[in-house]
């Protein structure tokens, strides 16, 4: 699944689940490195790994993200959001 995200203000917990579809069975302490040092950075910044849990935890509870021995995966349900965002977005750049 190809995802892009935009420099535009959106969710962190919508960049996450972005980054996890991106990124599959990742730790915590991965994804919390990726953020840190690559470019999504400028659009999720996390000061602690604590801030990013609190945050996984909100995706795990909607059912977004599972966690299995530590690593994060995406749920079917989270690939349906992130279809629908990518689907909205596209057409609100055509309009």
């Amino acid at each position: 699944m190809a995802l892009e995200l935009s420099k535009k203000s959106i969710p962190p917990q919508i960049a996450i689940l972005v980054i996890i579809a991106s990124h599959n069975n990742i730790t915590l302490r991965q994804l919390f490195e990726l953020i840190k040092h690559q470019e999504h950075n400028d659009i999720v910044n996390y000061l602690s790994v604590d801030e990013l849990f609190k945050d996984l935890n909100v995706l795990q509870l909607l059912g977004l993200v599972e966690e299995n021995d530590g690593r994060y995966t995406i749920t079917e349900r989270g690939r349906l959001v992130i279809e629908k965002i990518l689907k909205n977005y596209k057409n609100s750049v055509h309009q």
